[in-house]
This record gives structure tokens, sequence and C-alpha cells, in this order.
């Protein structure tokens, strides 16, 4: 299995996981007026009562286009599925998709759009670390999550180990490091069948 088929692996699973909870049955709600919209500023509240908001920022565009348009339509998926099971916890996901074409300004940009202006309370992206580590600079001093299916950069580690993230950026890939020390007991495991 390649590098990039065990991440669509992991990402399906993880995708199965949030699709199975959001199915199980939860308590009545009652329907209210219409959320007012969103308001300007921090990130922090995820939205306004009655839904939750996710910014996406992967490239949909750009050099890795190839790997960033089939996560996007992936998460149309999961967040069509999950809102058609009711939603989290009764509320459904309000879901802002924003291309950062592989590109930190780009990416810069789009995050300070889903932050300020869109005021989402999670950030699923970048994709690339050079990119992550340009958005990050907004999510974080605006306390809005971020996690990243493919930015293995080393340096957010050691970011985290000095309490610079804060605990608002996460990862689902394991950082470049690891690599090195894996690959040969996956090889010797039979790895893809060689």
């Amino acid at each position: 299995m390649g590098r990039f088929a065990a991440l669509r692996l992991l990402l399906v699973a993880v995708a199965t996981g949030l699709w199975i909870a959001a199915c199980q049955p939860s308590p009545p709600t009652t329907t209210a007026d219409a959320p007012a919209p969103p308001a300007q500023g921090s990130g922090a509240t995820g939205g306004v009562d009655g839904e939750l908001r996710l910014g996406v920022l992967l490239p949909a565009t750009g050099d890795l286009s190839a790997i960033g348009q089939p996560m996007v339509k992936g998460i149309d998926f999961l967040v069509d599925t999950v809102n058609n099971c009711g939603g989290v916890l009764g509320k459904p996901i309000a879901y802002i998709k924003t291309d950062d074409r592989t590109d930190p300004v780009a990416g810069t940009e789009a995050a300070t759009k889903l932050v300020q202006v869109d005021n989402v309370g999670a950030i699923v992206g970048a994709f690339a670390s050079s990119v992550s580590a340009a958005a990050i600079s907004v999510a974080a001093p605006n306390k809005v999550v971020m996690v990243s299916p493919g930015s293995t950069s080393p340096v957010f580690t050691e970011r985290a180990r000095k309490g610079e993230l804060d605990k608002f950026w996460n990862r689902t890939a394991p950082p470049d490091t690891y690599q090195p020390r894996l690959w040969p007991i996956w090889l010797s495991s039979g790895g893809c069948g060689m």
C-alpha cells in the first residue's frame, strides 16, 4: 500500500467513524427561526446558534490539486451524510470550502476569510506544510482548531512541544521524522506484497 493509499484509508476510517456517530439517534430538537448571519470576528464560537461551521482549506488547484480535489469530494460526501442523519448533536454542519492553491499566501488569505468572515470553529487543512505553517498564524490566535490531513513537517512537532500552537493544530499523518523508522519495518513485513 502506497503512502497516499494509506492516507486515503485513514481518512476513510475517520469519515466512517464520524458518519456512524452522527447517524445515531439523537433527542428530538425543536425548530427555531432561521439563525442570524454569522458574526464578524473570532471563529472561537464556530458559528451561530443551530449550526456548526466547518472550514476547508485544501488545494483544489495548484501543485497538490490531484490530492486536494478528491479530499474535498470526500468531505462533501461526509458533510451531506452527517447532515442527512441529523447533524452533530442535532446541529447541521455549515461547510465553507476554500482553495489554498498550494500557496502559503493564498492559504493565509483563505484562513483569514474562514476565521474572520465565515466564523468557523474548525478548519480541515491545509495539506501542504508550508500552507499550514502560514494559516496557523491566523487560526491559533483566534482559537480555531486546524486538522491537517497531510502536513508532515517536524517543525509542527517542535512548535507544539514549545506550546506555540496552544493545541489548536493537529494532523492525521505522522511527521517526516517517523517515516524513515517505519519504512524498513513495513517493507520487511511484506509491504505491498513485495
